[in-house]
């Protein structure tokens, strides 16, 4: 397992409510620059956590719009429809 993927691991388990944006935020920023073996795993962890976390409707939206700009060929089209 790479470096990666464990301080992905990490990062997403230590994802709360209160951390949410600060977190989310750098997740996104990565996501723009992760190799491509890397994206899908990634974006699907971003996925799960605005799910899991969405301090708002509106953040829920703006969050997964900006996934789906920089990655969306990596979303399940399940998520699309939630």
């Amino acid at each position: 397992v790479s470096i990666r993927r464990r301080a992905l691991a990490l990062v997403y388990a230590l994802v709360t409510a209160d951390n949410i944006g600060t977190l989310m935020k750098e997740l996104l920023e990565y996501l723009v620059v992760s190799d491509v073996e890397f994206k899908a795993d990634l974006t699907h962890k971003i996925v799960d956590l605005v799910k899991k976390f969405s301090p708002s409707k509106r953040w829920h939206v703006e969050t997964f719009v900006r996934v789906l700009e920089q990655a969306g060929a990596y979303v399940e089209d399940q998520h699309c429809h939630q």
